[in-house]
């Protein structure tokens, strides 16, 4: 009876010697060991990375840490790296990042193009494919997978980036069966209030020439009605429920000095229980449930950047040691974890 196996973790481009040991049930072992030649890396990047000792005295874990694909890159990809910089396996895309690596399951979700999410088997084969083009939307940043398997992504409405020059204030949905995109939210709609205020147009990031009132980054499922948004342009984290009937914002993280005066957004602010100082375009919002009711942890890159050309004449006044890319100053970015407990947040 003849057995097939996969074998992963080679290193692409050299001789590999690989040694595989079979064992009966009566415990009778067979070893045979044997050279395979992998094939370079598409990418051709180089097959280690350069490695820096911290001073952490904790050992690594044994597994494989993912880099998303590098936009300086011909040919960008997902690299599976172990934890001596070896690059132990290659996921070639066909262009922009692989956003979130969602794993459901037996399956591993990811973004191959700025139109196109995939659905990948545990043998590497790509079973589905979801695209967005044709509906008139192009996907950025992050999206997560329901518990029916449809993908919630966030987008950009082309047709809004070419009547409006707006973009990246669109939540989407794709359905895991058909592939079917339907709108669920737009910001616009959602917040008018703060449209008719953030007019102006992006001048630092990718996104130059357009309307970024949003910039949308992070999306996190508390359930399938219910998420997390991380706004960078805002520097703030809103929940949103009802996400498929009608939308409503239930509350808003940031400092007050970014709500001022904008309809009555500042009554959706939570109570900051300490005074510190709040977070300045984050990206990578991630959410942490506790075993007590009601009460999680949002942790998140806090890149402290003070970034808001849709209202240029906002005053940080409010953000001390921040990272001001516009007059080139530079601080330090942050990891920052924050607890939710009902009304209130803390540091």
């Amino acid at each position: 009876m003849g057995h097939s196996y996969q074998l992963i973790g080679l290193i692409g481009g050299h001789k590999n010697q690989i040694t595989i040991t079979a064992t009966t049930k009566a415990g009778t072992k067979t070893t045979k060991t044997f050279t395979y030649h992998a094939p370079q890396l598409v990418s051709k990047e180089a097959n280690r990375l350069k490695v820096k000792n911290g001073s952490s005295t904790q050992k690594l874990t044994s597994g494989l840490y993912a880099f998303i694909g590098d936009k300086n890159l011909t040919q960008r990809a997902t690299y599976l790296v172990d934890n001596d910089g070896y690059i132990r396996g290659e996921i070639p895309l066909i262009g922009y990042n692989s956003l979130r690596l969602v794993q459901r399951g037996n399956y591993l979700y990811f973004a191959v193009n700025n139109d196109q999410i995939v659905k990948m088997d545990r043998l590497g084969r790509i079973i589905k494919s979801y695209s967005t083009k044709k509906s008139g939307y192009e996907i950025h940043h992050d999206f997560a997978v329901d518990s029916s398997g449809n993908l919630i992504s966030l987008a950009t409405s082309l047709q809004a980036k070419k009547r409006e020059k707006r973009v990246e204030d669109q939540i989407i949905k794709i359905s895991g069966q058909t592939g079917k995109v339907t709108r669920l939210l737009d910001f616009k709609k959602l917040m008018p209030a703060l449209y008719k205020k953030a007019t102006s147009l992006e001048t630092e990031t990718s996104n130059k020439g357009y309307h970024d009132v949003i910039h949308a980054n992070t999306i996190q499922l508390l359930n399938d009605n219910q998420i997390l948004i991380s706004s960078r342009e805002t520097s703030t984290i809103m929940k949103i429920s009802d996400l498929e009937t009608k939308p409503k914002l239930d509350y808003l993280i940031a400092d007050s000095s970014v709500w001022q005066g904008i309809d009555n957004y500042s009554n959706l602010l939570l109570k900051k229980e300490t005074n510190f100082v709040s977070q300045a375009g984050q990206h990578s919002v991630t959410y942490t449930p506790t075993s007590q009711k009601g009460i999680y942890y949002l942790e998140m890159f806090n890149n402290n950047s003070a970034i808001m050309n849709s209202r240029p004449s906002f005053k940080w006044t409010n953000y001390p040691n921040r990272l001001d890319m516009l007059n080139k100053s530079f601080k330090n970015s942050l990891i920052t974890i924050y607890a939710y407990d009902k009304k209130s947040w803390l540091i």
